[in-house]
């Protein structure tokens, strides 16, 4: 398919929005008649549930459906009970990393589900206007990046084999001029650091634009590392049940989900009820590119919001999420309110003399009486006493509840390789 202005398929990407929601209701009963009449897993859930392919006669009755929960009924459920395919028609097994559940999880995906997640790729390689003469790397495995790139004609550095070490890919970006990069957040923070000690200014290499995955960050974060790096940061959306979600364009105000492919609610994650745009809660997904293994109504355990639906300026007429601000099981509650670990870095961020590295320290069940903080500071720090009232204060100020904050230098807080350890249970 030819480029058209920066889509890679303008005609469902520029969709007037009623016909982006006909195309949604005309799958969704497809899917809610094949899930019922294929899948043991989800015919047991819509009989309890008391509901039946047939009564989907709106988008909105798609809340008569069940929620489908990670733990209870994905990891819960034989593979064999959630196959809507004959087994011999699964092409690849993409699988999660198992945190949660203690186990990697198997994602079955035929053929033609793996061309519409390929499509999904290339529609945000497009947002992001890469090209042909763009060097790409990926820091993290995610194969069907790979495919993506390969078809855009895009210059590729796979995440596999020595590519995946650290030091190799501060010197990777050095040789090879690359000029986009996927990765999470924490771990790009790292490879600055590494490549101060090697010799190598990241600042001063070819990177125009690095796409973050997996983690939330904070948007004065954001701001703050655009300044000083003079790149661009972009979001992407995607679970390893779930590749290929969506993602940020040119304009970055909000994350575009792909409405031919996925139908996006937001719940109050402790009662389940469905959210109006602009309301905070979890998102939940339901797969219409699926074939293999639907999915339903699936908790993701992502936090964020609706925006309040406006054709972007981009073009894209698809609806958008706000960037994601945490995980349902990060929410600590604090005096009452709700506190998730993207609070803090916010206001962290913003303060001079902090390596932006912290943790939020919960040392006991239930609610807490104070927030306890651990951040790092950058030496020389001359009154330690009072940068520790200042990040006490601008935390209080910000997060209206009590905190106490203990600093500790540059490099103390352990790292992690991938993803950031931000929450410390400590009982």
């Amino acid at each position: 398919m030819a480029k058209q202005g920066s889509y890679w398929e303008p005609e469902i990407e520029t969709a007037p929005i009623e016909k982006l929601r006909e195309r949604q209701l005309e799958k969704l009963q497809e899917l809610a008649d094949r899930a019922y009449t294929k899948t043991k897993f989800h015919q047991r859930k819509f009989d309890e549930a008391g509901v039946k392919p047939a009564d989907i006669k709106t988008l909105e009755d798609i809340q008569k459906l069940p929620l489908t929960d990670y733990l209870d009924d994905f990891v819960a459920t034989p593979l064999a009970d959630k196959l809507a395919v004959p087994w011999e028609d699964i092409l690849v097994f993409w699988n999660t990393s198992g945190t949660i559940s203690g186990s990697p999880q198997l994602v079955p995906v035929t053929k033609n589900e793996n061309e519409r997640i390929i499509s999904m790729v290339l529609r945000f390689l497009y947002m992001l206007e890469a090209t042909k003469e763009d060097v790409i790397l990926l820091s993290v495995p995610t194969d069907v990046w790979i495919i993506g790139i390969e078809r855009l004609g895009a210059k590729l550095i796979p995440g596999t084999g020595s590519a995946m070490l650290p030091h190799n890919q501060v010197k990777l970006i050095d040789k090879a001029g690359v000029t986009i990069m996927l990765t999470l957040p924490s771990f790009f923070l790292q490879l600055q650091e590494i490549g101060k000690g090697s010799g190598i200014d990241l600042k001063k290499s070819k990177l125009q634009k690095v796409v973050f995955c997996g983690e939330p960050w904070a948007e004065s974060l954001r701001s703050k590392m655009e300044e000083e790096w003079q790149v661009k940061f972009y979001d992407a959306y995607a679970l390893a049940e779930l590749p290929g979600r969506g993602g940020e364009c040119q304009v970055r105000k909000g994350i575009h989900l792909f409405a031919d492919y996925s139908i996006i609610e937001i719940v109050d994650p402790e009662t389940g009820k469905v959210l109006s745009p602009g309301e905070e809660g979890e998102i939940i997904i339901t797969n219409l590119a699926g074939e293999a293994m639907p999915l339903i109504r699936y908790r993701t355990g992502d936090v964020a919001k609706i925006l309040e639906y406006e054709a972007c300026p981009c073009g894209r007429t698809h609806p958008k999420i706000s960037r994601v601000k945490g995980r349902v099981d990060h929410i600590t509650k604090v005096e009452g309110r709700k506190i998730l670990p993207l609070d803090i870095e916010e206001v962290v961020a913003t303060i001079p003399n902090l390596s932006g590295e912290y943790q939020l320290i919960v040392d006991k069940a239930g609610e807490l009486d104070r927030l306890k903080i651990k951040a790092e500071y950058v030496e020389p720090v001359s009154d330690l006493a009072g940068l520790r009232r200042k990040v006490a204060d601008e935390l209080e100020r910000g997060l209206m509840v009590s905190v106490d904050v203990e600093l500790m230098p540059k490099g103390e807080l352990p790292k992690t390789m991938w993803k950031a350890q931000r929450i410390i249970r400590a009982f």
